[in-house]
């Protein structure tokens, strides 16, 4: 399925996953729903994620901007967009479960952090990838979900689902491609396009199979049934 976009969560999917989070009790659940609700929100990447900075979340509290510092970015390329409400949100209760739990406040301290008495170490990169397997397999995800799809979800339902003029470009500067050909990804068919059109024609061929033999059905031959009247 190499033309087909299948690294991202239907709506289906993403709403088993967050429910999955929602039913479940404890800080990890607590800490990992407020994780992916602003990876999917924003895009971030998993490395520039985990080195996100008290600092930095209060910044984009305040200034309803997320800006991704060069030093914690993907080729070193400094970003920075938009702080949705849904960012923001789960920027804020990141900030009070830390809090809570007794962690530092300092600025440079990171935001999210891991297992019960790593003290304020910060979580890895391998870590938070455990975090989102062991999440999927609970909700039933599709194997190989990673924290990777979040940022494919929202570039594929910016594409294709926004009614701006031109939502490939938004979806370039959120993600900061800086090719647009990179963003093209998400104007491929998704797993659920083909799904549709697969059965959409199946069910055009039987349909058109249907009618073909009640066409040819064998007709009784003229006056048969008469004939048997008189036998």
């Amino acid at each position: 399925m190499g033309f087909v976009l299948h690294r991202f969560l239907t709506e289906a999917e993403e709403r088993r996953l967050f429910s999955e989070l929602r039913r479940t009790a404890g800080v990890a659940a607590e800490r990992d729903i407020e994780v992916m609700n602003l990876m999917r929100a924003s895009g971030i990447r998993v490395g520039a994620m985990v080195r996100f900075t008290v600092s930095d979340a209060r910044l984009a509290v305040a200034t309803r901007e997320i800006v991704l510092r060069a030093e914690i970015q993907k080729r070193a390329k400094a970003h920075s967009m938009l702080c949705t409400k849904r960012a923001r949100l789960a920027l804020v209760r990141l900030l009070k479960l830390r809090k809570a739990h007794g962690k530092s406040m300092a600025p440079d301290a990171p935001l999210l952090f891991g297992r019960e008495g790593a003290g304020d170490k910060p979580m890895s990169e391998r870590a938070l990838e455990y975090r989102f397997k062991f999440w999927a397999k609970k909700a039933g995800l599709p194997s190989g979900f990673s924290p990777h799809w979040l940022r494919h979800t929202l570039g594929q339902r910016i594409v294709q689902d926004s009614t701006a003029d031109n939502p490939l470009q938004i979806a370039a500067d959120v993600l900061g491609h800086e090719d647009i050909n990179t963003t093209r990804i998400y104007t491929r068919p998704t797993r659920e396009h083909v799904a549709m059109a697969l059965q959409e024609a199946g069910h055009e061929a039987h349909i058109q199979a249907s009618t073909r033999n009640t066409r040819q059905a064998p007709r009784s031959a003229p006056g048969r049934g008469r004939l048997r009247r008189f036998m």
